[in-house]
């Protein structure tokens, strides 16, 4: 099996172009038999993928936002989108924690009238 040396994807024999990148295949392409033997991934989204705790508390202030940054980030930044998921999380529980004491709070001060 070959690999294309753009972006590192399988290739097959006689294939012209990658079906991934849509690079064209050349004929000194072919000879590379190890993934990544040329190819190598741009350090450039590693390097921002930081699981930064920035991204958590914008999750936990603003929970829909931790939500969609974890939905939109889980495959290209792992660590970012957890990081906002987390927040987002910690933010509904607490929430859920803090309506349910103000719920046996108000309950308690009505049946003592």
């Amino acid at each position: 099996m070959n690999y294309c040396n753009h972006c590192g994807q399988k290739i097959n024999p006689g294939q012209e172009f990658c079906f991934n990148c849509g690079a064209e295949i050349n004929k000194q392409q072919g000879q590379s038999q190890q993934p990544g033997q040329y190819y190598q991934k741009p350090s450039s989204t590693q390097s921002q993928d930081s699981g930064s705790p920035g991204w958590g508390i914008l999750g936990f202030c603003i929970p829909l936002a931790g939500l969609i940054l974890w939905i939109v980030w889980k495959n290209d930044r792992p660590r970012d989108s957890k990081s906002a998921g987390v927040g987002a999380l910690i933010s509904v529980i607490v929430s859920a924690f803090i309506y349910i004491i103000y719920f046996i709070f108000l309950v308690a001060l009505i049946s003592g009238m």
